[in-house]
C-alpha cells in the first residue's frame, strides 16, 4: 500500500538531518498519514513510504520495464547528441567509407556503448546504412560480428535494408535478411523494404 507523509518544512530540515527517516516517523505528533495523493499547489513536502510488498513489485515491474525498453529499440533511432558521441560517430562513419577494419573495430569496442547503432543527426546515416548503400557484404558481416542491431533507422526511420533496396544491392540484402530484419519496419514516410 502506498501512503504518503505529510511533513511541515520543519520536520523536513529535521529528517534531513537525522540518521534515518524512520526517526520522522516514529514522532507521530508531527507527522501524519494519509492514503489521498498530494494536492497541486500544496507547498508541504511530501514522502511517498511503500509497505515491503509494494516495494517488491515495484521492483519487479521495473525490471519488466528495462526488458520491454530493450526490445523496443529494435527498429528505433538512437542519436547522436553528446559531443563524443558525434565525434566518434562521425569518425567511424569515415572509417567505414574507407574501410578501415582496424579503427572501426578499436572504435565498436572501446567507444561509446552501441556505436554501431547511433544514427548521426545532421548526416542522417548509420554505419549499417552506409554499407549497405555502399553494397559492402564483407563489412556487413563484420559489422553484425561486432554486434551491430539489423534494424537500426537513422533520422527518418530508413534502415540499412531500406537503403540495400532502394539502391538495388542484392548481395547486402542477403547479409541484412541472415542478420535477422524486421521487414514489418516502415521510414517516416510509409516506405518498407517491400515498398
Amino acid at each position: 500500500m502506498l501512503c504518503y507523509l505529510r511533513v511541515t518544512a520543519d520536520e523536513a530540515v529535521t529528517a534531513e538531518t537525522s540518521a534515518t527517516a524512520e526517526a520522522a516517523v516514529v514522532e507521530q505528533k508531527r507527522v501524519s498519514i494519509t492514503t489521498q495523493p498530494p494536492q497541486v499547489g500544496s507547498i508541504e513536502p511530501v514522502v511517498a513510504v511503500l509497505d515491503d510488498d509494494d516495494f517488491e513489485e515495484d521492483v519487479e515491474e521495473l525490471d519488466d520495464t528495462e526488458e520491454v525498453a530493450e526490445e523496443l529499440h529494435r527498429g528505433l533511432t538512437l542519436s547522436a547528441e553528446g559531443r563524443l558521441e558525434l565525434c566518434q560517430l562521425s569518425k567511424l562513419l569515415q572509417c567505414v567509407r574507407s574501410s578501415d577494419v582496424r579503427m572501426i573495430d578499436k572504435l565498436a569496442l572501446k567507444g561509446v556503448p552501441r556505436l554501431l547503432d547511433y544514427a548521426h543527426p545532421t548526416d542522417n546515416e548509420t554505419v549499417l546504412g552506409l554499407a549497405a548503400s555502399r553494397n559492402d557484404d564483407t563489412l556487413l558481416e563484420h559489422l553484425f560480428q561486432l554486434g551491430a542491431d539489423p534494424n537500426v533507422a537513422d533520422i527518418t526511420g530508413r534502415t540499412a535494408a531500406m537503403k540495400a533496396c532502394q539502391y538495388g544491392h542484392l548481395q547486402a540484402m542477403k547479409i541484412l535478411a541472415k542478420a535477422g530484419i524486421d521487414m514489418e519496419l516502415v521510414d517516416d514516410d510509409g516506405q518498407g523494404q517491400h515498398s
